[in-house]
């Protein structure tokens, strides 16, 4: 063939033309969001919200129906203050024409800090605006994603405003232990303790405040501490309250939310063997017929309840887990390894605590690291050990530090300069058995080693310290 011979070139063919207008008008129907988007979610949505207010009607703020009798809303909206909501408010439907007599609440449970509180509302009826939401998932969020926010602003009952998540701001994450969600979607006075729904009409905040210096920036507290209130509550919280918590808790679990498996998880896991009164309030009366009926009559009455939770919180661990739920998946492995409502199984242990290191669960990273250093279920193998600990060590676990102290000054790898900065930085990050080990590495370097390596250390911690802080 000529490679210089010029390529053909000419006008379209109409089968060309043709093909090249339908790629660009698919083009567009994907770039360009469905028509109708924002109708399907308030119609997802529009009869879980309700208002909070005072006995004559004025709107306070708002509320989320997320289980039966259950609300959730800002703990400043209900904190007992002058000018605190008293009652919740029911429409017959949203466009709130036909509005119920007004229902007292009870606080259920409460946490200041995340500015969360749970509500009892006996008269709480499905037939007006007390649909039970569905709860998302926050933590799965992207910058840019669309969301919706509905509540009661300046007494504009049921609104509904559209925005992005603009940042998952991660400034607030030592009081909440994970990042608000940030969003442009107007929030006005009103709002607050109402929902910010994604584009499944799904709960993925609770809005809480705006900037004062500007409206277009609003927060919203992450679901994901809903559900956790919600264990933590039915579980020390008022007795009375318990089993309807654990129910609304529950509700969601069976729905398929993550976080609500794996906190019904935690909930039985956790749950006091030596109260009979508050742990029947856990249980449904299925699982009540199952703990007199189906076990062995020689269990005692707390050993039955010991195994039979333990078997529970198995089961919601493995179903959040399996969705990808770091921390399920690491309870999950100490599950196995401690044969703790499961027969003990190194094989699955090794499993789970790899998906949930894979995720960057800090724990996870560190037991991994141990199982193949020690040889404990697993091959033996210290490269591997390495690996997990150098993971764990770079997110501040100072296990995984002492570890890497450990494994650098064993006979065969006896890499005393790594060894003695591992340990440096463990004993400095608090580890008590680090000193001692740290100094008797040291008598194994020269000076000029020993000054070099308390400056890498010191350079590692440095590091290691600043990224613990982000």
């Amino acid at each position: 063939m000529n490679k210089n011979k010029p390529r053909k070139s000419g006008a379209l063919s109409l089968w060309a033309m043709l093909r090249q207008f339908l790629c660009l008008l698919l083009a567009l129907t994907v770039a360009l969001p469905a028509a109708g988007d924002a109708k399907i979610v308030f119609a997802a949505v529009r009869d879980s919200v309700v208002v909070l207010g005072d006995s004559d009607g004025g709107t306070i703020g708002s509320g989320v129906v997320i289980g039966k009798n259950i609300v959730v809303t800002n703990f400043h909206v209900v904190d007992k203050q002058e000018g605190s909501a008293t009652h919740v408010w029911q429409a017959r439907n949203y466009y709130a024409t036909d509005w119920h007599k007004p229902e007292k609440f009870e606080i259920a449970g409460c946490q200041e800090k995340w500015d969360l509180c749970l509500l009892f509302v006996p008269g709480l009826s499905e037939e007006r605006t007390g649909k039970i939401a569905a709860l998302g998932q926050a933590n799965y969020l992207a910058i840019g994603e669309e969301i919706y926010a509905f509540g009661n602003p300046v007494e504009q009952n049921f609104s509904l405003t559209r925005g992005i998540v603009s940042k998952l701001d991660y400034g607030w994450k030592e009081t909440f232990g994970l990042p608000m969600v940030q969003t442009d979607a107007d929030i006005a006075g009103g709002s607050s303790g109402g929902g910010l729904f994604n584009e499944k009409g799904e709960l993925i905040g609770i809005t809480t405040f705006t900037h004062r210096a500007s409206d277009n920036i609003s927060f919203a507290v992450p679901v994901e501490l809903v559900t956790e209130l919600l264990a933590k509550s039915s579980l020390g919280g008022k007795k009375r309250h318990a089993k309807t918590l654990a129910d609304a808790l529950r509700h969601q679990a069976e729905l398929g939310n993550a976080r609500a498996q794996f906190d019904l998880g935690w909930l039985y896991n956790n749950i006091d063997a030596e109260n009979i009164e508050i742990r029947a309030n856990q249980f449904t009366d299925e699982e009540l017929w199952f703990l007199s009926n189906v076990l062995d009559d020689d269990f005692s009455d707390e050993k039955k309840l010991s195994l039979f939770v333990q078997m529970k919180a198995v089961e919601w661990y493995r179903r959040a887990a399996e969705q990808g739920h770091a921390q399920a998946q690491f309870n999950l492995g100490v599950s196995y390894y401690k044969g703790n409502g499961v027969t003990p199984n190194k094989q699955a242990t090794e499993k789970w605590k790899r998906l949930a290191a894979e995720q960057g669960h800090m724990q996870a990273q560190t037991d991994l690291g141990s199982m193949y250093d020690t040889g404990d279920g697993v091959s033996e193998d210290k490269r591997e050990a390495v690996k997990w600990y150098l993971l764990a060590a770079r997110q501040g676990d100072t296990h995984a530090h002492y570890n890497l102290g450990l494994l650098y000054g064993e006979k065969g790898i006896e890499d005393y300069r790594e060894s003695y900065i591992w340990f440096y930085i463990a004993a400095e990050n608090g580890d008590k058995d680090a000193p001692a080990y740290r100094d008797e590495i040291a008598k194994k370097l020269t000076q000029a080693e020993l000054r070099e390596a308390q400056n890498e250390a010191q350079e590692r911690l440095k590091i290691i310290n600043a990224g613990r802080n982000q």
